[in-house]
């Protein structure tokens, strides 16, 4: 989803600055700042971050029920502190709070991406339009860690 929206942004990026600097060459106070391609493209651009929303909700009923069931764990077990594990090695409390990490860092990704697209086909100067896209593309949200825990989650589970 991620590269599909890249695709989209320098689509919509270039675009309007073929607008805006060909509108300033010829007169500058007639920016048309809704060119007719924005149309599709914008729309595509919703389907992307809807399917990215549908996503980290996944994400989040996961994390739920992770948490659903370290409670239960820890109801089970209040006289003893045998933390039973779920898969290879990790206790259950280890996946709750790794998926808990992964999922806030998704969701302030996911609000990041929904700004840029309410107001990347507004922006009318090139600076405010390289910003949107250097945005989506380094994904400040997303740290290195993800793809670490991400790995451990599909190790653990022997899923690889």
């Amino acid at each position: 989803m991620n590269n599909k929206g890249m695709d989209i942004v320098n689509k919509i990026a270039n675009v309007k600055l073929k607008v805006i600097f060909g509108s300033s060459e010829e007169n500058p106070g007639s920016i048309n700042v809704m060119p007719e391609e924005m149309g599709p493209l914008c729309d595509q651009f919703e389907e992307v971050i809807t399917a990215m929303c549908n996503i980290v909700s996944r994400m989040a009923s996961l994390t739920v029920g992770m948490k659903a069931i370290c409670n239960l764990q820890h109801h089970q077990n209040k006289s003893s502190s045998d933390e039973k594990t779920l898969f290879q090695t990790w206790p259950i409390i280890e996946f709750y709070s790794t998926s808990q990490e992964l999922l806030d860092m998704y969701t302030k990704e996911l609000e990041l991406k929904r700004t840029i697209m309410q107001n990347i086909a507004h922006a009318k100067d090139r600076n405010l339009m390289m910003f949107y896209t250097s945005s989506w593309l380094n994904q400040p949200y997303i740290d290195d860690r993800s793809h670490l825990l991400l790995e451990s989650l599909l190790v653990e589970t022997g899923l690889k």
